[in-house]
């Protein structure tokens, strides 16, 4: 539990080290920047002088790690949330009494039960799926030296057309799923908890976001902003409708459904990549900051997509996990 505790502090502190450091370098741009600048607008109404003395005082105390921090917090935090995860796994299975003791590893076994035949196809459409978030994410690096808006067009319509796709591929593994056979175990477990509690924060952020594409900026309605946030709320639950079902399965001489699985593994790696480099930064959703107020949204970020970050990271590990279990050869 020391390490549990440990791993939540380190998180709550590079949350607020992060958030600093976005309030920081967006006041520097929005000083050097001329006064039609997007951010410069935003900070010309939101942020106080008082505030801004005090962050600036803070980062002129800090070192030269500060230049290297803001690559680093991602993952930092990622590392801190799996860190948690974990201890928290190690704490409910250690010293449980009437538990068989640890088998001794057998990976030639292990790979002997792992059934990987007909999925090349669903990888290499996963493939596919993550070059495209790769690009999105180089895309807005691109346009946003040119315009913020544009660029946060840009990346909000390659993430309808990314959550439009996942969504197809989840019916379609429904659809599939549903022919494999009922288990009566099941799998109700800390994993499926933290998936519920990951999608609960995800679905907290789209809504915001979805609140800020009906108002926008001047109460202008941003389609843009408007169905990124809807498409992707229609993902995530049924997503978690489909990880579900896949749960309480086994494996038949078919294995439907395999593809789909392998598909969403990779899907999520590229979703967690888009949100990992790109949406956490304040110059991707100008839209929303906008309308909730520069701060405001800072805080309501740094309150929720972190955790939803998580989420992503966490529906892919569970996507190969199930499809391990699933799809195993029973020799």
């Amino acid at each position: 539990m020391h390490v549990l505790a440990t791993n939540v502090c380190l998180w709550l502190r590079t949350l607020t080290k992060e958030s600093l450091h976005e309030i920081y370098e967006s006041e520097v741009e929005g000083h050097s920047k001329s006064a039609d600048s997007d951010l410069a607008k935003l900070h010309r109404h939101n942020c106080s002088a008082a505030f801004d003395e005090k962050v600036v005082e803070y980062f002129d105390s800090l070192n030269a790690e500060v230049t290297s921090s803001p690559i680093l917090f991602p993952f930092v935090i990622e590392l801190t949330l799996i860190g948690a995860n974990v201890a928290l796994n190690m704490f409910r299975h250690v010293a449980v009494e009437g538990t068989s003791p640890t088998p001794f590893p057998r990976p030639r076994l292990y790979l002997i039960k792992l059934d990987c035949s007909d999925s090349l196809p669903g990888f290499m459409f996963g493939t596919l799926a993550l070059i495209f978030a790769i690009l999105n994410i180089i895309v807005f690096g691109f346009t946003a030296e040119r315009s913020l808006q544009e660029a946060e067009f840009y990346s909000k319509v390659l993430n309808i057309t990314m959550n439009g796709v996942g969504v197809i591929a989840l019916l379609v593994g429904i659809i599939q799923v549903k022919k494999l056979p009922l288990s009566h175990v099941g799998d109700k477990d800390v994993d499926s908890a933290l998936l519920r509690v990951g999608a609960f924060f995800a679905l907290l952020y789209l809504n915001f976001s979805v609140v800020a594409g009906i108002f926008g900026q001047n109460n202008v309605v941003e389609l843009h902003v408007l169905i990124n946030g809807v498409v992707e709320i229609i993902q995530v639950v049924v997503q978690l409708i489909f990880l579900n079902d896949l749960r309480w399965r086994f494996s038949d001489a078919t294995n439907p459904g395999r593809n789909v699985v392998a598909f969403l593994v990779l899907f999520n790696l590229g979703q967690w990549a888009v949100l990992t480099f790109e949406v956490q930064k304040i110059k991707a959703t100008l839209s929303e900051a906008a309308v909730f107020g520069f701060l405001s949204w800072v805080a309501i970020q740094r309150a929720t997509l972190p955790i939803a970050i998580f989420f992503r990271f966490h529906s892919a590990v569970s996507h190969m996990e199930l499809w391990k279990r699933v799809y195993a050869v029973n020799r």
